[in-house]
């Protein structure tokens, strides 16, 4: 439990470092770059989703997840992305004129010729994250992460200055991803030997990422044909706009939740190898993520207006009513960041690609109607296809890792009495300011909601409480250590 304790501190710390130099690039770059601008990058980056999903018949979750690591099954997931990745990058490649084509969009072709060369570095970082992760070494994952999203963002403002417009931000990643991989290569190089070509364990490669890939597929097809058919319905200018709507109502999940998406697969695959309950882990796990992301999400949807101006400026004024929007309806996405990786560690993943395609088949006639109606429509039908989502999800867990819906319930009362508490402050500031709170008034009313989450976290003595303290006192022990101060006589 320590060692799940600590990595999630270190993947938390470098997941939230990577959010907040994002955050700093997305506050200057929004005064940069126009909606239309920023919505060619959006089109181009979207076709990339999709093959991402598709690479991802070598998943890396396989190496992570395999009860008996051997070399043989770690030089097929190399051997298997990498024939699958050449594939990728040649159709990007030929595709990249009808692409930009079809939406009317010259531009669109060299930002994807661009892109090609940093996505066909993938096979070279993937199976040395995936051993990382596999022996939570998430201080180095941290680091890497870290310093990407730092190159990335120093690379992308400067090239944006100099007039490369949405160009900046292609060529930004490819370098980002270059260095990366020659960094994580030096840092394992005594075992470059991961990079040996075999198809020795290629069955089982398939086996695993066939339900894992497909079900990532669909997804990120998904959401890509989304913005595929807003760019088309609408414009480049909309779409820029939803992407950033996006972008600042996920802010919970991308960025305070970020630790444990990144370590909850490596810990439910450990507690299920070692024989605990899933069960237990699964719901105490809801509950610590309800209490942060619900709490933060209403902050965001009563403060949109100042936030959008703040993180993105006049220009972008129009993305306030769709974080709204979408930052209550995002409410009930509390169990998507647990959902898959709990089903992973419990042998269920061929279950999951069902319920991916029913989901799918369900929402996207939605979105497509949505489409037509304009941008708020769009981020109303989440209210429609979210809730979907969290019932399916749910369903499919209760029936691999049993448990009842009155436990389920009863986990999230603590929450929803955290939410009521830290969202009285924002919800007063936005009445008494009638539904227009300036950037000031956002500050007086976090300063509330802290106020009011703390207090309730300790009224009803949340779990997330004895994390805080252990959090405590281990900064205290370690700044102890620093300034050779003793302990007073009655720590522990």
């Amino acid at each position: 439990m320590a060692n799940i304790r600590r990595a999630l501190v270190f993947a938390s710390a470098g997941r939230y470092a990577a959010r907040a130099v994002n955050l700093v690039m997305t506050f200057v770059l929004a005064r940069m770059m126009g909606p239309s601008e920023f919505g060619v990058s959006v089109l181009g980056a979207s076709a990339f989703l999709i093959l991402e999903a598709i690479r991802e018949l070598a998943s890396v979750n396989y190496l992570v997840q395999q009860q008996e690591l051997t070399r043989d099954k770690i030089n097929s997931a190399f051997t298997v992305s990498l024939a699958i990745t050449a594939v990728l990058t040649i159709m990007a490649l030929l595709l990249a004129q009808p692409i930009a084509a079809f939406y009317g969009e010259p531009r669109l072709a060299t930002y994807i010729y661009v892109t090609a060369f940093g996505f066909a570095l993938g096979p070279l970082m993937q199976p040395i994250y995936a051993l990382w992760s596999r022996a939570l070494a998430f201080r180095t994952i941290a680091f890497m992460d870290v310093l990407s999203a730092a190159i990335n963002a120093i690379g992308s403002i400067a090239l944006v200055s100099l007039g490369f417009s949405y160009m900046g931000l292609a060529w930004a990643s490819t370098l980002s991803a270059g260095i990366g991989v020659a960094l994580a290569c030096w840092l394992t190089r005594h075992q470059l030997a991961i990079f040996r070509l075999s198809l020795k364990e290629w069955r089982s490669v398939f086996s695993f990422g066939l339900y894992s890939s497909a079900t990532a597929i669909i997804y990120k097809v998904s959401d890509a044909f989304a913005f595929m058919v807003f760019g088309r319905i609408l414009n480049t200018q909309a779409v820029g706009l939803l992407q950033r709507a996006v972008t600042l109502s996920s802010f919970p999940d991308s960025v305070i939740l970020a630790g444990v998406s990144a370590v909850a697969l490596p810990a439910f695959s450990h507690k299920a190898r070692s024989g605990e309950d899933l069960k237990q882990a699964y719901l105490t796990a809801l509950s610590h993520v309800s209490a942060l992301q619900w709490p933060a999400l209403v902050f965001i949807g009563t403060m949109a207006t100042p936030l959008t101006l703040l993180v993105l400026g006049p220009r972008w004024i129009e993305v306030a009513p769709l974080v709204q929007i979408l930052a209550f309806a995002s409410m009930f996405n509390f169990a998507l960041t647990l959902n898959f990786p709990i089903l992973v560690a419990a042998g269920a993943i061929r279950h999951t690609l069902p319920i991916a395609i029913v989901q799918v088949v369900l929402a996207q006639p939605i979105y497509v109607l949505a489409a037509t109606q304009g941008l708020q429509t769009i981020a109303l039908s989440a209210f429609a296809t979210v809730p979907l989502g969290l019932i399916l999800w749910t369903s499919l867990v209760r029936a691999h890792v049993p448990f009842r819906l009155d436990e389920f319930f009863a986990t999230l009362g603590k929450s929803a009495v955290i939410l009521l508490c830290s969202a009285a402050g924002p919800i007063a500031v936005l009445i008494y300011r009638q539904g227009a709170p300036s950037i000031s008034d956002a500050a007086a009313a976090a300063g509330l909601w802290a106020t009011g989450w703390l207090l309730a976290v300790r009224l009803t003595r949340h779990p997330l409480l004895c994390e805080i303290n252990k959090a405590r006192t281990a900064i205290l022990r370690q700044l102890r250590k620093k300034t050779g101060a003793k302990p007073p006589p009655n720590a522990n």
